[in-house]
Parts: C-alpha cells; structure tokens; sequence
C-alpha cells in the first residue's frame, strides 16, 4: 500500500504484491529439497562417539543458526522488504546454479571421506588423515559446499536481507565449527595435521 501525491493511501496493484512464480515454485521447493538431504546426511551419519566431548555444542549452534536464518530469509522473502529491484530471473538462476554447485562439492567432499564423515566431531578407531581429492587444497571443502549453497540460495531469493542473513549466519557457525574440529583434529593427528594445515587452506584455495 502506498499513497498519492494528496496523501490519501493508495492500494499497490495485484502484480506488485503477488510473489515471483519461479521462486515460488523452483526456489523454494529446490530449498527444502536441500535441506530435507541434510536432515537425512545428519540421521545417516551420526556418530556418538566421544560427541559430547568434542563437539562443544557446535553442531546445535550450527543448526540452529542456519535453519533459523534460512527460516527469517524466506519470510523477508515474503515480505518484499529489501527486495532487489531487478525484473529479470538472474539471480534466481544463478543461485540455483550456485546450489547445485555448491550441493556436488559438498557431496564429493562427503563421498571422499567415506566412513570417516560424521555430521558430529567424531573418532573412529582407525581413523586416517585423508589429503586426497578435494583435501588436497582445502581442509573443509564438504563447509565450502555447504557455503556455496547458502549464498546461492541467499541470491536465488533476490532479496538483500535475505542475502545477509543466508549467508553470514551460516559463515558465522560454521567458522566456529571449523574451530572445534581442528582443534580435535590437531589433538587427534598432532604433528601430521599441522604440518597439513601449513599447506593447506580451511575453506578456499590460496585465501582462507
């Protein structure tokens, strides 16, 4: 709603409250999709061992800030406060695009580490400092892909808070999770994982 040049309110037409189609309908069920995968990543590959010990409540403050800022964008959404005035689909393609991107890195990451991927900090008994593959130029590449995804799906909404909120919240945990788990990884590998760490980067190539 908004008003006229006399002040009186004036009704904003039906197209201009009416939510995009193809983040209505490709966006956002392409979302839950994701997220619906890493519910089930997280009932797979769940580990209790030594949980309470390592993981220092990193994982609830993982999950609760992304779901909780996922939730908050998607309202924003809804809202069309701070919208990004453009009139074509741009974004929201290439945020799909970035998703899928980000969703294969991610998945490769996983796949690579085998039995050794915990959604939670955990040991095996014959656990191997892996290096190969994505792990040979950065430590948390299954974080980077899940980055990927969260600033992909921050664009695919065309809508700036949604942006911020999608994106930094999750970079906020998951840089506190990355703490957590090298310190375990240092304390578990020692002088192995840190002369790895002087090679390598957490999350991309040649800048951090």
């Amino acid at each position: 709603m908004g008003y006229t040049a006399k002040g009186k309110r004036k009704w904003k037409s039906k197209r201009d409250r009416v939510l995009d189609p193809f983040i209505l309908w490709v966006t956002l069920p392409f979302s839950a999709l994701w997220l619906l995968s890493e519910i089930g990543i997280t009932a797979v590959t769940f580990s209790a061992k030594q949980s309470k010990e390592f993981d220092d409540n990193s994982l609830n403050v993982m999950v609760g800030t992304t779901m909780s800022s996922v939730a908050l964008g998607i309202f924003l959404w809804t809202t069309k406060i701070g919208d990004i005035p453009i009139k074509t689909h741009f974004l929201p393609i290439l945020g799909l695009l970035l998703m899928i991107f980000g969703i294969t890195l991610r998945w490769v990451a996983i796949l690579t580490l085998k039995k050794y991927f915990s959604i939670n900090i955990a040991v095996e008994s014959d656990h191997k400092l892996i290096r190969h593959g994505l792990y040979r130029f950065i430590r948390h590449p299954s974080y980077t892909g899940s980055l990927i995804c969260f600033l992909g799906m921050g664009l695919s909404y065309s809508n700036c808070l949604s942006l911020l909120l999608m994106f930094f919240a999750p970079l906020l945990a998951l840089v506190n999770r990355i703490r957590v788990e090298e310190k375990v990884l240092n304390r578990i590998f020692g002088n192995d994982y840190s002369d790895y760490a002087s090679k390598t980067k957490k999350l991309l190539p040649w800048i951090y």
